[in-house]
């Protein structure tokens, strides 16, 4: 039964934690090279209207977008967050030709911009956490460096009842070294911990916020101080 336990919690382990960083769908060969210093961060698209049924509230929108910019903080450039697309005259990113990316460099006074788009979210206690969004990174003189996307479809209640099962099973593994307990109390004893700490990891797991650093750990670390610039 020991056996068993200890196996049942080792996948259990790899069911949550997962097996590592997907490399990103394009790096530039030369890019850790010729590093960047500062990007410009365009404001996040948000194309969740296309999706009715996973359509994101302005609330949501915001958060995701401070969480892009962090995460390019957070690899030491310098930023500058959010460029407005109306004072850049483009709308998407069919508009990012290689001299209006010049253009914008230069009038911001950065190496690169990052493109984000978002085209999915959704993020239930105990139910779907869905996000769907792509990245592209672009050299002052247009050239593409960087490109990645995230999509995240992941139901928190299958790994929620895995985890209570796991810590049900553990339980009868290791008996008291006083007294036995019975059966019924075992078995209350493991559901009760299993759902308490169930709700509590599911509680302080940010899904959205760990799909996003998880990409971006992908993009090399910039020469930059990892500060706002504007």
């Amino acid at each position: 039964m020991k056996k068993f336990s200890v196996l049942f919690i080792v996948i259990l382990g790899l069911c949550l934690f997962g097996c590592g960083t997907v490399p990103p769908e394009f790096l530039q060969s030369d890019y850790e090279n010729n590093s960047v210093k500062s990007i410009g961060i365009l404001e996040l698209k948000d194309n969740s209207a296309l999706n009715a049924e996973t359509e994101i509230t302005q609330e949501d929108f915001k958060n995701v977008e401070n969480i892009v910019i962090e995460e390019v903080l957070n690899r030491d450039y310098d930023v500058v967050a959010p460029v407005q697309y109306k004072g850049s005259g483009i709308n998407g990113v069919e508009d990012l030709t290689r001299s209006k990316i010049a253009e914008i460099c230069e009038k911001e006074k950065v190496d690169a911009v990052l493109f984000s788009s978002i085209s999915r979210y959704k993020d239930d206690f105990l139910g779907e956490h869905i996000l769907q969004m792509n990245f592209k990174l672009y050299k002052a003189n247009g050239d593409s460096i960087w490109v990645d996307k995230i999509e995240l479809d992941k139901n928190g209640l299958p790994t929620f009842l895995l985890f209570v099962a796991g810590i049900t099973v553990g339980s009868f593994a290791y008996p008291s070294d006083v007294v036995e307990p019975s059966t019924s109390t075992k078995l209350a004893f493991g559901l009760g911990a299993g759902v308490l700490g169930g709700l509590l990891a599911e509680g302080i797991t940010n899904h959205i916020s760990d799909a996003i650093s998880e990409r971006f750990g992908t993009l090399p670390e910039g020469v930059g101080n990892g500060k706002r610039i504007k």
